[in-house]
């Protein structure tokens, strides 16, 4: 099954950037989000050039509200992260062609998930919610992951981490790294996927709302 990453509910749709005009946006967004751990508009560039459906963002109408970013990384990059052996937007993503050429990938690098807040009214959590639920389901059959598989990502915040253990990843106990908390999934088959978790009981109600 191929993957085509772009995914519609109502007003609210949720695709990779099309332009450079819109991976600035998603670079507008770092600071906000992750203070002086956020990236640079030219390494968010570089990332989409080897892998073009990492970061995929959700738009409501023409307007730029939230993302989800996840890549396919090496094991000894993911395993420098988790030690500060070396920083996150140093890394490069594996090439969508190596992907293919193997048969898929094992080890997996969510970089975010985010909804801005002032754009987290019900349906807006709501739709993004779904919308996710939709990319990994495809994502999952689409032969770019190979089983048995290995998604990591690094908590930020307290809401980030509660994001993260939502979806069953956990924390390494052995990861060493000072600018969040280091976490694992790790998943043996299809079946174990965390997208099921997602549709059973949503994200939108860990994504605070509204004052």
């Amino acid at each position: 099954m191929a993957y085509h990453p772009f995914f519609r509910l109502d007003h609210f749709t949720l695709r990779p950037p099309k332009s450079r005009e819109e991976v600035e946006l998603l670079a507008s967004t770092e600071p906000v989000l992750y203070g002086e751990a956020g990236w640079p508009t030219d390494i968010i560039a570089q990332w989409l050039e080897r892998f073009a459906h990492g970061s995929l963002v959700l738009f409501q109408d023409e307007k730029l509200i939230g993302g989800f970013g996840m890549w396919p990384l090496t094991a000894d990059d993911l395993n420098a992260i988790a030690t500060n052996g070396i920083e996150e937007s140093a890394v490069r993503p594996v090439t969508l062609s190596q992907v293919l050429n193997h048969g898929g990938h094992q080890h997996w690098y969510i970089t975010g998930i985010f909804l801005l807040p002032d754009h987290r009214d019900h349906a807006a959590r709501r739709s993004f919610s779904q919308l996710i639920c939709m990319a990994l389901n495809n994502l999952a059959d689409s032969g770019l992951i190979r089983f048995p598989a290995q998604v990591c990502a690094v908590g930020y915040s307290r809401e980030g981490q509660r994001l993260l253990e939502h979806l069953g990843l956990q924390v390494d106990p052995a990861a060493t790294t000072d600018w969040g908390r280091f976490y694992r999934h790790n998943m043996a088959s299809r079946d174990q996927f965390f997208w099921p978790t997602i549709r059973q009981t949503g994200i939108d109600q860990l994504i605070e709302p509204l004052a």
